[in-house]
């Protein structure tokens, strides 16, 4: 599951259900191996109304299921190659440090 972070909880519980419904374990996600994705720094769920304490509340990370989580870090990035400098880029932008540069305009083309 791609973006996992900015899923409710409860869709992850949901599929853990169902997936032990369907397999007739009643191990955690039916005790196959699920995949997640996502960093937590980017988009989290969206509560209508709701404060940040009500956000951080529906995070998955907050879910009984993230005991039974095995979280593994990448070592490498695959998605830039051997370009450091797009690679540094990416990381000031994920950590919000990149310069904003305000003089750009749009231009019809």
């Amino acid at each position: 599951m791609d973006e996992a972070p900015m899923m409710n909880q409860k869709v992850f519980e949901c599929v853990s259900r169902s997936l032990s419904d369907l397999t007739d374990c009643s191990k955690q996600f039916g005790g196959k191996v699920v995949v997640l994705g996502g960093d937590f720094r980017q988009i989290l769920p969206v509560v209508p109304k709701g404060r940040q304490a009500d956000t951080l509340n529906v995070t998955f990370n907050k879910s009984y299921l993230w005991d039974y989580i095995k979280i593994i870090h990448p070592r490498q990035n695959m998605r830039v190659g051997n370009d450091g400098q797009f690679q540094l880029w990416l990381l000031r932008t994920g950590n919000g440090t990149e310069e904003v540069h305000n003089d750009i305009r749009d231009m019809a083309i």
